[in-house]
């Protein structure tokens, strides 16, 4: 029989895998069953293991781990099988890693982290379909940076992009998962605020144009002015 183990924990760590250890493949079996990986040690033990590393641009991103429980099974023989199939996976990983981070960075903004303007308009036409076919309200708030080129122009452009990283950061913890913040352009800033009428977002908005006023704001070493915002 040849398989996979099952593990509980939802990690492996170096600690547990001596191939994370080391960085190549590691073999045990029953001879010396003190020589088993850790996260072999919480079942019954096979005949034998073998944990492959996959490894993609000299980074190990994971591993493979099987085993054995015929005597007649010599899992060393299959290594260089075992190694082809992990370069295979490794290399799909990474393909889909990248294709992942492609995507984010086609629907965020770099500066702030926050959604580009085109992701906003995806998520608008959804919102627009479930307010119509449900009879849900959610709002749409325009935010500006009030006097932004004045702050600029006082403590520099990449003060300027601070201010708006830090800011980008608030909106993201101040809203809720159901809800997006976006840049729109500029020093401008969209919220879209789901399921909620026109009271309770008014009431939240407010709650925001206050709690900016009191952002901690340093560049260099230096606090700077307080910034507000007009809704």
């Amino acid at each position: 029989m040849l398989g996979g183990r099952e593990n509980n924990n939802s990690t492996i760590t170096s600690q547990q895998c001596w191939e994370l250890k080391k960085g190549v493949s590691y073999s045990a079996n029953q001879e010396q069953p003190s020589l088993f990986c850790q996260h072999l040690l919480d079942q019954s033990l096979p005949q034998s293991s073998l944990c492959v590393p996959l490894t993609s641009q000299g980074t190990n991103i994971g591993l493979i781990s099987v085993y054995a429980n015929n005597d007649d099974l010599s899992l060393p023989q299959r290594k260089s099988l075992l190694q082809t199939l992990c370069q295979q996976v490794a290399l799909a990983l990474a393909s889909l890693n990248i294709q992942e981070n492609l995507q984010n960075q086609s629907l965020q903004d770099e500066l702030t982290n926050l959604y580009n303007r085109r992701y906003l308009e995806e998520f608008l036409q959804r919102e627009i379909a479930k307010s119509q076919t449900q009879s849900i309200s959610f709002s749409v708030a325009m935010i500006d940076v009030d006097y932004f080129k004045k702050f600029n122009d006082t403590y520099g452009h990449l003060a300027g992009d601070l201010v708006l990283k830090e800011l980008g950061k608030f909106l993201n913890n101040k809203i809720r998962d159901c809800d997006i913040a976006c840049r729109y352009g500029g020093e401008e800033l969209t919220l879209v605020l789901s399921d909620i009428d026109a009271q309770k977002s008014e009431s939240r908005l407010t709650e925001v144009k206050l709690e900016v006023k009191n952002l901690p704001l340093y560049y260099e070493g230096k606090k700077l002015e307080p910034i507000t915002i007009s809704i």
